[in-house]
């Protein structure tokens, strides 16, 4: 997958210029302009570089271990063979819950794909967040770590909401993703991964 995953980045690297070039040379081509304007939009997605604490696109993820909502244990083999989309969120975090209603339809638009929706609270207590859990009718996968987790260490959380995505492997396709549930293009993004 990583080979895959690299080798779709060195195409798009690749052709860029060159669409770019033909781009001036003939600015009728409107074709050669949406191929341009998409080669840029997937590298300004994901792109080799945009790591977080030395967290490359393409390398494993760091281990999560969390408590789910009905008090068993998830970790992300619980998801191999699956894309894995991330949020780390609060209750308390007005930006994470406006996500929320756009999460939750982003997940009944993929309902069947092989995609799992997992929502990670850093809430410093448990009661809050299974309130709201409850409250908001969430779905996907809901699960808490608190603030202090190795896996908010390892992926150098600072502010929330934070999108990660993964792929079926568990390797890291965007360890801080740009695209939130709120922006349109997400979904198409994630029903052009190969194999979703």
């Amino acid at each position: 997958m990583k080979q895959h995953y690299l080798a779709v980045l060195v195409a798009i690297a690749l052709a860029t210029p060159a669409l770019q070039a033909q781009e001036k040379n003939d600015g009728s081509s409107t074709r050669e302009v949406e191929r341009v304007a998409r080669a840029k939009k997937i590298t300004s997605i994901t792109r080799e570089g945009d790591g977080v604490n030395g967290l490359q696109p393409g390398t494993p993820s760091p281990a999560l271990s969390a408590e789910s909502i009905d008090g068993t244990t998830v970790t992300l083999d619980d998801f191999r063979g699956k894309y894995i989309l991330i949020d780390v969120w609060a209750t308390w975090c007005g930006p994470c819950r406006a996500e929320i209603p756009y999460l939750k339809a982003l997940e009944e638009k993929l309902h069947g794909k092989n995609i799992a929706f997992v929502s990670v609270s850093v809430d410093s207590g448990k009661e809050k967040w299974n309130e709201t859990v409850k409250a908001d009718a969430m779905t996907g996968v809901q699960a808490w770590i608190g603030p202090k987790d190795d896996f908010v260490t390892a992926y150098a959380i600072t502010s929330i909401p934070r999108f990660i995505l993964l792929d079926t492997n568990g390797n890291i396709l965007d360890p801080n993703m740009k695209l939130r549930p709120s922006n349109p293009s997400l979904l198409p993004f994630l029903q052009s991964l190969p194999s979703i």
